[in-house]
Protein backbone atom coordinates (compact mmCIF):
# COMPACT_ATOMS: atom_id res chain seq x y z
CA UNK A 1 0.00 0.00 0.00
CA UNK A 2 0.92 3.30 -0.73
CA UNK A 3 0.89 5.95 1.46
CA UNK A 4 0.39 9.72 0.30
CA UNK A 5 1.58 12.47 2.93
CA UNK A 6 -1.43 15.46 2.86
CA UNK A 7 -0.38 18.55 1.26
CA UNK A 8 -0.56 20.86 2.88
CA UNK A 9 0.77 18.97 6.48
CA UNK A 10 -1.87 19.36 9.32
CA UNK A 11 -0.56 22.30 11.22
CA UNK A 12 -1.16 19.74 14.37
CA UNK A 13 1.94 18.50 12.48
CA UNK A 14 4.61 21.51 11.19
CA UNK A 15 6.16 21.70 14.85
CA UNK A 16 6.42 17.72 15.57
CA UNK A 17 10.03 16.46 15.97
CA UNK A 18 8.89 12.88 15.82
CA UNK A 19 10.12 10.67 13.03
CA UNK A 20 8.31 7.73 13.66
CA UNK A 21 4.97 9.28 12.46
CA UNK A 22 2.80 6.23 12.42
CA UNK A 23 3.20 6.22 16.02
CA UNK A 24 1.11 9.66 16.59
CA UNK A 25 -2.30 10.12 17.63
CA UNK A 26 -2.34 12.10 14.65
CA UNK A 27 -0.56 10.13 11.84
CA UNK A 28 -4.25 9.49 9.88
CA UNK A 29 -4.73 13.10 9.39
CA UNK A 30 -1.07 13.08 7.38
CA UNK A 31 -0.78 10.27 5.63
CA UNK A 32 -3.73 9.05 3.78
CA UNK A 33 -4.08 5.87 1.48
CA UNK A 34 -4.17 6.23 -2.30
CA UNK A 35 -7.66 6.25 -3.81
CA UNK A 36 -7.11 2.81 -5.36
CA UNK A 37 -5.63 1.58 -2.24
CA UNK A 38 -8.32 2.48 0.00
CA UNK A 39 -10.95 1.13 -2.99
CA UNK A 40 -8.52 -2.71 -2.95
CA UNK A 41 -9.16 -2.44 0.99
CA UNK A 42 -12.88 -1.54 0.94
CA UNK A 43 -13.32 -4.39 -1.74
CA UNK A 44 -11.31 -6.61 0.81
CA UNK A 45 -13.18 -6.04 3.54
CA UNK A 46 -16.65 -6.64 1.34
CA UNK A 47 -15.53 -9.97 0.47
CA UNK A 48 -14.91 -11.21 3.69
CA UNK A 49 -17.96 -9.54 4.92
CA UNK A 50 -19.94 -11.80 2.47
CA UNK A 51 -18.16 -14.77 3.04
CA UNK A 52 -18.81 -14.57 6.39
CA UNK A 53 -22.52 -13.95 5.88
CA UNK A 54 -22.53 -16.99 3.18
CA UNK A 55 -21.45 -18.69 6.31
CA UNK A 56 -24.61 -17.71 8.39
CA UNK A 57 -26.96 -18.61 5.51
CA UNK A 58 -25.21 -21.93 4.92
CA UNK A 59 -25.84 -22.82 8.63
CA UNK A 60 -29.26 -21.27 8.45
CA UNK A 61 -29.91 -23.45 5.73
CA UNK A 62 -28.92 -26.82 7.60
CA UNK A 63 -30.96 -26.24 10.18
CA UNK A 64 -34.10 -25.50 7.83
CA UNK A 65 -33.05 -28.47 5.43
CA UNK A 66 -34.70 -31.72 6.65
CA UNK A 67 -31.33 -33.66 6.66
CA UNK A 68 -31.35 -36.87 8.92
CA UNK A 69 -28.76 -36.60 12.08
CA UNK A 70 -26.54 -39.06 9.98
CA UNK A 71 -26.60 -36.66 6.96
CA UNK A 72 -25.75 -33.64 9.02
CA UNK A 73 -23.19 -35.30 11.32
CA UNK A 74 -21.32 -36.15 7.35
CA UNK A 75 -21.60 -32.52 6.20
CA UNK A 76 -20.38 -31.24 8.98
CA UNK A 77 -17.32 -33.59 8.80
CA UNK A 78 -18.51 -35.41 11.97
CA UNK A 79 -18.70 -38.56 10.28
CA UNK A 80 -17.44 -39.92 7.10
CA UNK A 81 -19.51 -38.51 4.19
CA UNK A 82 -20.34 -41.97 1.92
CA UNK A 83 -21.67 -41.68 -1.73
CA UNK A 84 -25.07 -42.62 -0.86
CA UNK A 85 -25.17 -39.90 1.82
CA UNK A 86 -23.61 -37.45 -0.64
CA UNK A 87 -26.63 -38.85 -2.78
CA UNK A 88 -29.21 -38.37 -0.16
CA UNK A 89 -28.09 -34.72 0.90
CA UNK A 90 -27.91 -33.81 -2.81
CA UNK A 91 -31.94 -34.91 -3.54
CA UNK A 92 -32.88 -33.35 -0.11
CA UNK A 93 -31.73 -29.84 -1.36
CA UNK A 94 -33.38 -30.72 -4.37
CA UNK A 95 -36.68 -31.31 -3.43
CA UNK A 96 -36.89 -28.21 -1.09
CA UNK A 97 -35.30 -25.74 -3.91
CA UNK A 98 -32.07 -25.06 -2.22
CA UNK A 99 -29.80 -24.88 -5.02
CA UNK A 100 -27.36 -23.02 -3.91
CA UNK A 101 -26.78 -25.40 -0.76
CA UNK A 102 -27.12 -28.76 -3.61
CA UNK A 103 -24.25 -26.68 -5.41
CA UNK A 104 -22.17 -26.19 -1.91
CA UNK A 105 -22.78 -29.63 -1.43
CA UNK A 106 -21.85 -31.18 -4.84
CA UNK A 107 -18.61 -29.05 -4.98
CA UNK A 108 -17.02 -29.93 -1.50
CA UNK A 109 -17.21 -33.40 -2.24
CA UNK A 110 -15.39 -33.58 -5.90
CA UNK A 111 -14.81 -37.50 -6.18
CA UNK A 112 -18.43 -38.19 -5.51
CA UNK A 113 -19.77 -35.36 -8.08
CA UNK A 114 -17.50 -36.62 -10.39
CA UNK A 115 -19.38 -40.09 -10.25
CA UNK A 116 -22.37 -39.06 -10.39
CA UNK A 117 -21.60 -36.44 -13.54
CA UNK A 118 -19.26 -39.68 -15.13
CA UNK A 119 -22.57 -41.74 -14.45
CA UNK A 120 -24.82 -39.18 -16.16
CA UNK A 121 -22.65 -38.85 -19.13
CA UNK A 122 -22.93 -42.47 -19.90
CA UNK A 123 -26.30 -43.06 -19.83
CA UNK A 124 -26.96 -40.16 -22.00
CA UNK A 125 -24.97 -41.95 -24.58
Amino acid sequence: MDWIEADPIPTVCQECQEEDCYNCDTAGERWQLSRDDELRLRRKQLVKAIERLKREIDAIDMELLPFTDEQRAALCSNAEMTYDLFWACLQVCFDYGNMAMYRSIWNAYPNYSKNIRHHMENSLL
